[in-house]
């Protein structure tokens, strides 16, 4: 009897350690499943926060290019626009400059008339000399002439001067390129024009004919060769 129930009493222990084992593995097996869902769910929050990490930090980086560019696009037009002010200035200032220059040019021409008519008004009320050409013949000596040598003298100064403006920008190209055909037209000009006038004047003034022939064909040469280049 004691044999029996010492068997039984070691086969409930049996189970009772069986069941007990069985328990351990299940709550070891929970605490596992519970330690891996654990692990799961932190990786996956440490993986998002890695990611909005990365994402914020594109996005600054963004930003912070983003305003680098606007700077840059901002001082680009800051630049452009001083650029642009500039050159309006200039252009202003240039406009103002031709205006003048017009004003001016008409105020020398509208002298050079009244002092044109002065003169001839002045000189005609006076009694004409008579002198001897160089034919036999007489004429009348015009009172003009000393007018005319001051004359040819102003516009072949001024012409000296527009040639020396002409040289400083003649290799210049675009709009410049014109300024070779009025060099060429200065040239001719002042050769043709009073040049030619001081030397006939004092080489064949005497003989009126010929003076007068001479100054007329060489004055329509000059302005003709003026207006083919032009």
């Amino acid at each position: 009897m004691n044999y029996y129930h010492e068997m039984e009493k070691t086969l409930t222990t049996l189970q009772q350690n069986e069941s007990q084992n069985r328990n351990d593995k299940k709550k070891s097996k929970q605490f596992r499943s519970s330690m891996a869902v654990e692990e799961i769910i932190l990786k996956d929050m440490e993986k998002q926060l890695n990611l909005f990490n990365t994402t914020y930090n594109r996005s600054s980086s963004h930003n912070i290019i983003e305003i680098e560019n606007n700077n840059d696009n901002s001082n680009k037009d800051s630049q452009f626009n001083s650029i642009h002010d500039n050159n309006l200035k200039i252009i202003n200032k240039k406009t103002k400059y031709i205006y003048i220059l017009h004003i001016e040019l008409l105020l020398i021409l509208f002298l050079s008339l009244i002092t044109i008519v002065t003169v001839i008004v002045f000189y005609s009320e006076n009694q004409l000399p008579d002198i001897q050409d160089n034919n036999g013949k007489w004429r009348y000596n015009c009172p003009l002439k000393r007018f005319n040598l001051l004359s040819n003298g102003v516009e072949m100064a001024i012409i000296f001067i527009l040639i020396l403006k002409v040289i400083k920008i003649w290799n210049y190209v675009f709009v410049f390129k014109h300024i070779k055909s009025l060099g060429y037209s200065l040239l001719i000009w002042i050769t043709l024009g009073p040049f030619i006038d001081l030397i006939s004047y004092v080489s064949i003034f005497n003989s009126t004919s010929t003076y007068i022939l001479f100054t007329y064909f060489t004055g329509i040469i000059c302005y003709v060769t003026i207006l083919i280049l032009n």
